[in-house]
């Protein structure tokens, strides 16, 4: 069991991330890493697997991202790391 709260670095961070943030199947490449060090990772969308979703039910993409924001920060509440979105398509984790 991975227990969040002893995350060792960013990269391990990213991992758990992806673990619980789907962003395509498997097999595809929707994110490239743009910046990473043992306290930060940044990392852009390379493709936006919601959108297309948000856009036919009427949903404003905002909101996914806001509730992703939350949902994230939550996971990561008792580690030392913080999430953050900085315009929809650039992401990063980083050690408080």
């Amino acid at each position: 069991d991975m227990q969040i709260s002893s995350v060792a670095d960013a990269k391990q961070a990213f991992e758990i991330y992806n673990d619980f943030v789907l962003d395509g199947m498997v097999d595809e490449q929707t994110k490239e890493i743009v910046e990473q060090s043992a306290s930060k990772i940044v990392w852009k969308k390379l493709s936006d697997t919601h959108e297309a979703a948000w856009k036919r039910a009427g949903g404003d993409l905002n909101v996914y991202y806001r509730l992703q924001k939350s949902f994230v920060s939550g996971l990561f509440a008792e580690s030392r790391y913080a999430y953050n979105i900085e315009d929809n398509t650039t992401f990063s984790l980083f050690r408080l």
